[in-house]
């Protein structure tokens, strides 16, 4: 112990005899707990989504994690194709790349800074959805003589989505 102005410091590690003045001195330590714990309270289920369209609240984080510190939230997945974007609510939506299909098993960590926990690995799949055929050029207004047969390469007017583009 020292004594300064009124003031002991105590070195918790040392044992030291202390003689004090004639006057009533008290010690006293103040511990205060803190629940700072992170809980992981239910399973993510695995889910889907459709190419080419983000997926608005597709998780909502708060019915997964339980922390009295908001905590900081990291995806991993085995591959690319998806972003994850978190709102201010916890909400995930999810992103697949342009024309991207196919699936990604992730899974969420929750931390705050003395611990991290992590959720259970879910599944997401990206379903391939046809694109529409375009029309990539106008086309300009034709003429032939009657009773003759004119070509028209129509590829050279409309742009194939997912599937080859046939016509009759």
């Amino acid at each position: 112990f020292e004594f300064h102005n009124d003031t002991y410091n105590a070195g918790i590690n040392k044992k030291q005899d202390v003689t004090l003045p004639s006057q009533n001195y008290y010690l006293g330590f103040n511990y205060l707990k803190r629940n700072i714990s992170i809980s992981y309270i239910g399973t993510i289920p695995n889910n889907k989504t459709n190419e080419d369209t983000p997926s608005n609240n597709f998780i909502d984080l708060d019915n997964y994690f339980t922390s009295p510190i908001t905590p900081t939230y990291k995806f991993y997945t085995n591959r690319s194709g998806i972003s994850f974007s978190i709102d201010g609510e916890n909400k995930v939506t999810i992103t697949p790349d342009a024309n991207w299909h196919g699936n990604i098993k992730a899974n969420v960590s929750a931390g705050n800074g003395y611990e991290e926990v992590f959720s259970n690995y879910f599944t997401v799949t990206v379903v391939s959805v046809d694109d529409p055929l375009k029309l990539k050029n106008n086309i300009t207004n034709q003429t032939w003589i009657a009773n003759n047969n004119k070509k028209l390469q129509l590829l050279d007017y409309f742009e194939a989505g997912d599937k080859p583009i046939s016509f009759s």
